[in-house]
């Protein structure tokens, strides 16, 4: 079974950023993808959009709003 959304870090150790998400992209195109950082960098949010992420959130994150982003919350 394949995800249809996954949430990354933006500092992962190897591949990461929007190198990351393109490859994530390139095995499964409707992949959604919503990227965490608590270390934002000029340009950062708009290379990860840019490369094809749904999202890009500031640790730290509530659970609340965690669930919220993953479409997670209850009806």
């Amino acid at each position: 079974m394949r995800p249809d959304h996954v949430l990354v870090d933006l500092h992962m150790p190897g591949l990461r950023g929007p190198a990351l998400i393109s490859a994530l992209k390139d095995r499964n195109p409707s992949l959604r993808i919503t990227v965490m950082t608590g270390l934002d960098q000029p340009g950062a949010r708009e290379a990860c959009l840019g490369a094809g992420a749904v999202g890009y959130v500031l640790k730290p994150l509530s659970a609340r709003d965690l669930s919220r982003i993953l479409g997670l919350a209850s009806a």
